[in-house]
């Protein structure tokens, strides 16, 4: 059974995300722990109003075809934000990352963005990359969420950070 979704918004599966209000009260669990416990993403339609929050880059500039100028368009709309988490192919946000960085002459992702904490990560291994997110994202609370999921559903995700392996979503329609 999957635990209630809390009242406040949650980050969607995407390219970046904001909490609406990144002050965490003393002794509460940040708002991405829950999302390990129940469906994320748009699986159900009785979820989806807890899965749109803020999102980053917006719709125009992530349906953007040509690479070049969607990156620097990404770059350019995101900076500014107070980004907490990120969603997508760790080999992809590295090269984006080290492009904002370049761009904002910072060494360090939490230089720019002070509140990221997590990045949910899937589409190939994370092991090759783990060592150059830690150089680039030095925050020693941010944690790396490993996901899997296709196009055909959401099908399983890490829920213990300190294990390797992932836990099969059965519950969510997609193994009947």
């Amino acid at each position: 059974m999957c635990s209630p979704i809390p009242q406040r918004k949650s980050p969607k599966p995407f390219l970046f995300g904001k909490r609406p209000d990144t002050r965490r009260k003393p002794g509460t669990k940040p708002f991405w722990q829950s999302l390990l416990r129940r469906p994320i993403g748009n699986t159900h339609s009785k979820y989806q109003s807890a899965h749109q929050p803020d999102k980053s880059p917006v719709e125009k500039i992530a349906l953007m075809s040509e690479w070049d100028t969607k990156l620097e368009a990404i770059a350019e709309s995101t900076i500014d934000r107070d980004i907490t988490n990120l969603s997508g192919v760790p080999s992809w946000f590295l090269v984006l990352i080290k492009h904002i960085l370049k761009k904002t002459g910072r060494q360090n992702l939490t230089e720019v963005w002070p509140n990221l904490e997590v990045f949910f990560h899937g589409g190939i291994s994370f092991a090759p990359y783990r060592e150059q997110y830690r150089e680039l994202i030095s925050n020693p609370d941010m944690h790396y969420v490993e996901t899997y999921n296709a196009s055909e559903g959401f099908f399983a995700v890490q829920n213990d950070l300190s294990v390797a392996g992932m836990l099969l979503l059965i519950d969510l329609g997609i193994f009947l």
